[in-house]
């Protein structure tokens, strides 16, 4: 089971709940979208969508401001037309050929990308994804591009130059119709694909590989709140306010890991690896390489997620940005999510942690950064 380079689900997670679990229907739903339709936007789901971008921020511990939403077809023409601008930036050259022009814009002070780990990059790359399925959830379509030029990007939305702009999302209502040549057979090859979850996700240590086993006919009762404005305010508000009750552990890891094998990443390269620490000793002093805080009743925490990429990437090299502070975040986002709809609460720290003695802890191989770490009880 699972252990084929697919989309499909590893297993059927929805008819494990005994009530509707309809988050993996967004979560299975998000595409990479390169084929897009007219869209105009109004003013109504321009307040929206501002809204859950500012709720995403507060919830995600990122600064108000930090993704500009465009809505307005002037401007999103500008960002269309120049943001693929110069060599590098071809590999999103499908732009020329769209009619996509609204767009979600990352806006952050450049000092932070010079940082040796980013501490607002990969909050605000959790709010962006988590904006992302709140406009799958509506039907729009969705693609994120790491490979544009910041620099006319900026002068389309008069930002200063001491801002950084690492990435974009264009979104829109999807085109019918293939992609002309080379673009449509990029679809096809590469952004279908995905890890079977034993490759990308080990269990106490990265060299053991996380299983699936049988469920045993287990069943178990999900969160009302499946939305995600919802539950990024469960998120906010540090968890649901009810119990997971009879959640198995086991099964409830499994579909973290599983929301995170098929989040997008860039040029789809998967470069993550999960490891999902349940001992109660390791788990103890894993608690010891967090923020201060965490150190006092750590036993509360039932398990936690190491999430980490790999460093020296070909498109980290090529566009020379630290796409492994932008990935791992962006599948964080989905396991967060899926655990808050399963009735957890959830804790994440991607800044303040003791980095090397995580990656001791959980044996990452050379080339490879803990990002972050999830707790869930």
């Amino acid at each position: 089971m699972g252990d084929k380079s697919s989309r499909k689900p590893s297993r059927e997670y929805r008819a494990l709940a005994t009530n509707s679990w309809t988050l993996w229907d967004v979560i299975y739903g998000r595409r990479s979208l390169r084929k897009y339709a007219p869209f105009e936007p109004d003013e109504r789901f321009a307040e929206e969508l501002s809204r859950v971008i500012a709720l995403a921020l507060k919830a995600r511990g990122a600064p108000g401001g930090s993704i500009i939403p465009v809505t307005d077809r002037d401007t999103g023409e500008r960002i269309r037309k120049r943001s693929y601008v110069g060599i590098t930036n071809k590999i999103n050259l499908w732009l020329a050929r769209n009619q996509v022009n609204a767009f979600l814009v990352i806006a952050l002070p450049s000092e932070d990308m010079e940082r040796d780990r980013p501490i607002l990059l990969p909050r605000i790359a959790m709010a962006l994804e988590d904006c992302v399925l709140w406009l799958t959830e509506r039907g729009i379509g969705t693609c994120w591009l790491g490979g544009v030029n910041e620099r006319e990007v900026r002068k389309a939305l008069s930002l200063d130059e001491g801002t950084a702009v690492p990435a974009i999302v264009c979104f829109g209502e999807p085109g019918s119709g293939r992609l002309p040549g080379y673009d449509d057979l990029m679809v096809r090859t590469f952004s279908r694909r995905r890890k079977p979850l034993a490759e990308i996700a080990g269990l106490e240590t990265a060299d053991r590989p996380f299983r699936i086993g049988p469920s045993g006919g287990r069943t178990f009762e999900v969160s009302e709140s499946q939305d995600v404005e919802r539950l990024l305010d469960d998120l906010d508000r540090g968890g649901p306010g009810d119990s997971q009750g009879d959640l198995p552990l086991d099964i409830a890891l499994e579909a973290c890991l599983e929301s995170a094998r098929v989040a997008p990443s860039a040029s789809n390269l998967q470069a993550w690896k999960f490891v999902a620490v349940t001992d109660r000793a390791r788990l103890d002093e894993l608690m010891t390489a967090l923020p201060r805080e965490m150190s006092r009743g750590t036993d509360a925490w039932r398990a936690a997620v190491v999430a980490a990429g790999m460093v020296g990437t070909m498109s980290s090299r090529m566009l020379d940005k630290p796409f492994w502070m932008l990935d791992v975040p962006i599948a964080l986002s989905h396991m967060t999510l899926v655990a808050a709809s399963m009735r957890m609460r959830v804790g994440v720290w991607t800044d303040g942690v003791d980095e090397t003695a995580i990656n001791r802890l959980v044996s990452l191989p050379d080339g490879w950064r803990s990002v972050g770490v999830m707790t869930v009880r």
